[in-house]
């Protein structure tokens, strides 16, 4: 622990101090890892890799005959943690790639299903072309503001926002017989 701050200290309170800085850097790679907004199941994966390499470096500091050995140890949870952390920083990205088209694609399909519905009324062309065009900025807005979203939440309120947009617009128009 040289490297970590415990200089000139005895083998049994380096072991020690070892300890509580592995307890202490795993607890917080899992209220960071906690804090990312993906699913559950990768969470649990990754903090279930947490609790093996807080399990096995206790193993190995407790083990130790050597500072070498206990720094081998917090050298090999510091890489667990940090491949973690990468990884469900991927997942992360992934899943927000994955919300973002489909959040799209539905604004578009929402968008397409209105304008065919819109040119089944009974209407004069000028409102068909109107609302259409209304749609059509909505769904323009929607896809910049999906591309941009910097969360889930906001995905869904740009998803959300669109639609109400374009339900507006048919309602508009719709006939009232």
């Amino acid at each position: 622990l040289t490297k970590f701050g415990f200089q000139g200290m005895t083998k049994k309170d380096y072991k020690a101090e070892a300890l509580d800085y592995i307890e202490k850097i795993i607890a917080d790679a899992k209220n960071e890892i906690n804090e990312i907004d993906v699913s559950k199941d990768v969470k649990d994966e990754a903090i279930m890799e947490l609790d093996k390499a807080e399990a096995s470096a206790t193993i190995e500091i407790n083990s130790s005959t050597s500072k070498a050995e206990i720094d081998a140890a917090i050298d090999s949870a510091n890489r667990t943690i940090d491949m973690q952390i990468s990884n469900v920083t991927a997942e992360y990205y992934r899943q927000l790639d994955e919300a973002k088209a489909s959040a799209s694609a539905e604004v578009q399909a929402k968008a397409e299903a209105a304008k065919a519905e819109i040119n089944e009324f009974d209407v004069t062309d000028y409102y068909k072309d109107s609302a259409k065009s209304n749609i059509d900025n909505a769904v323009t807005e929607a896809k910049a503001a999906i591309a941009s979203a910097t969360s889930k939440d906001l995905i869904n309120d740009a998803k959300d926002e669109a639609i109400d947009k374009i339900k507006i617009e048919v309602e508009r128009i719709r006939p009232t017989s």
